[in-house]
């Protein structure tokens, strides 16, 4: 279904880093930088982005190897 949908990443780090979201190749989420956790699980709410009806690649980007990525849940926006 086309519209607006919102990303969630559960994120796991001892260090500071940074990652990004592609789909289909374009970024939805660049750069977004993630502080040190203590090694505890957080949820992390994205900035919505638009979504074509269909199917799509999502790309996890790791700017560093220092995190834990549990899951990414998507949510449309109503």
């Amino acid at each position: 279904k086309s519209g607006k949908y919102r990303l969630w990443v559960r994120i796991m780090t001892r260090t500071a880093g940074s990652f990004s979201v592609q789909v289909d190749g374009k970024d939805v989420a660049s750069g977004v930088t993630v502080p040190d956790t203590g090694g505890f699980w957080q949820e992390l709410p994205l900035k919505p982005f638009e979504l074509s009806k269909g199917r799509h690649v999502v790309r996890l980007v790791l700017h560093d190897q220092s995190m834990n990525f549990d899951f990414l849940r998507f949510a449309e926006m109503v």
